[in-house]
C-alpha cells in the first residue's frame, strides 16, 4: 500500500478517486497516492474529476493500485487531464511516445489518467527533452487513441 498509516490523516482530510488513483485533499495540499509519500497533485482536477470517496474506500483503492491495469474499469475511457499549469521548473519529455514531467526529482508519465511514478534515472536517460506544448500534444494523441 502507498498511503500513509491510518493515524497519519488529519481531522478534515477528504478522500477522492480519479482513474483509481487514490487521492487526499487537505487545507490546499492535494496529494496522489501512487508511490510512497504521495506526490503534489493539482487541486483543480482533484476538484473537477476526483470521484469522492469515504477514507475506507480509498485504502481498499490504495491497497490495489499497484495492480491498476491501464484497461481496467476505472481507468478504460477516462481521458488524460492535465493542469492548465504546470510548476515553474517543470521538465517535459519524451520517452518513446509516452508523455513525461519531472520538477524536483520527482517524475511522473501522463500515459493514463492522473499520471504515474516513473524512475528519475529513466527519465534522465531515455527520455527526449520536448517543449511543454510538444508534450500536451503527446497526450492529445493518446487521448485520440482512447
Amino acid at each position: 500500500m502507498t498511503a500513509p498509516e491510518k493515524e497519519k490523516f488529519s481531522p478534515g482530510t477528504r478522500f477522492a478517486l480519479y482513474a483509481g488513483l487514490p487521492l487526499t485533499l487537505y487545507a490546499d495540499n492535494c496529494i496522489a497516492w501512487d508511490r510512497v509519500g504521495g506526490r503534489p497533485f493539482d487541486r483543480e482536477l482533484f476538484g473537477t474529476f476526483g470521484k469522492p470517496c469515504s477514507e475506507e474506500q480509498f485504502r481498499e483503492a490504495a491497497a490495489r493500485f499497484d495492480d491498476l491495469r491501464y484497461d481496467s474499469p476505472e481507468v478504460a475511457g477516462t481521458p488524460i487531464v492535465l493542469p492548465k499549469h504546470f510548476p515553474p521548473g517543470t521538465r517535459f519529455r519524451d520517452a518513446e511516445g509516452a508523455p513525461l514531467t519531472a520538477l524536483d526529482g520527482k517524475c511522473v508519465v501522463w500515459s493514463r489518467p492522473g499520471g504515474r511514478w516513473f524512475n528519475e534515472a529513466e527519465f534522465e536517460h531515455r527520455a527526449f527533452p520536448v517543449s511543454e506544448e510538444e508534450f500536451r500534444k503527446i497526450v492529445a494523441a493518446i487521448n485520440e487513441e482512447e
